[in-house]
């Protein structure tokens, strides 16, 4: 397994571990809230995407999407450009879901929650990996067979923004995040890619 992304994998689930066997631990200070918030530290920009839920699927669905997706563009990336993607696309989920939110709540339609989990951040390798492997297939649920990576995203992203406007974190899920990151991943990759072969 390449460095980048066995050191990210193991990171978190270090830090689901430590949630596990030391509940006394505050770890609510490191989600990501909302600016508007009182609790809001300019630190949750990054650290929320490390901190995964009690919740066992939460993690190994984004570890095993993290080894999926992670491998091939650190193969081509290396291992500080797969590091400045994840970071970046996180950060820029971040800011998305963020934007998202407040303009929600200035119409009272939603009521912010924090945010946690590696999905915007793993959503922004996913990004980098369509943009360097613009013909590969993949399965998207509920599809039954495999599309092209690229047309499989703007389902995704279609989706995610009907299910947005069913409420803030539709089943707990904070779908902007996704597309920011996707977003993110996409466009610094070719930036990263002509830095590194420059």
């Amino acid at each position: 397994m390449k460095l980048g992304v066995k050191n990210l994998i193991i990171i978190n689930i270090i830090i689901y571990i430590a949630i596990i066997l030391f509940p006394e631990i505050n770890i609510n200070q490191f989600y990501l809230y909302n600016p508007l918030s009182q609790n809001f530290e300019f630190y949750q920009l990054f650290t929320h995407m490390f901190i995964h839920s009690k919740l066992f699927v939460h993690i190994i669905f984004n570890m095993l999407t993290l080894w999926m997706f992670g491998l091939p563009v650190e193969y081509i990336m290396g291992f500080k450009n797969l590091i400045i993607i994840y970071l970046f696309s996180g950060f820029i989920a971040a800011l998305v879901q963020i934007l998202f939110d407040i303009s929600f709540l200035y119409k009272k339609i939603i009521i912010f929650y924090p945010m946690m989990g590696a999905s915007g951040a793993i959503s922004g390798l996913i990004g980098s990996f369509a943009y360097l492997f613009p013909n590969k297939n993949i399965l998207i649920l509920p599809i039954p067979f495999a599309i092209n990576i690229n047309k499989a995203l703007c389902i995704f992203i279609f989706i995610s923004c009907i299910a947005s406007f069913f409420g803030n974190h539709f089943m707990s899920i904070a779908h902007f995040a996704h597309i920011g990151g996707i977003l993110g991943g996409y466009f610094i990759t070719p930036f990263l890619l002509k830095k590194r072969y420059k």
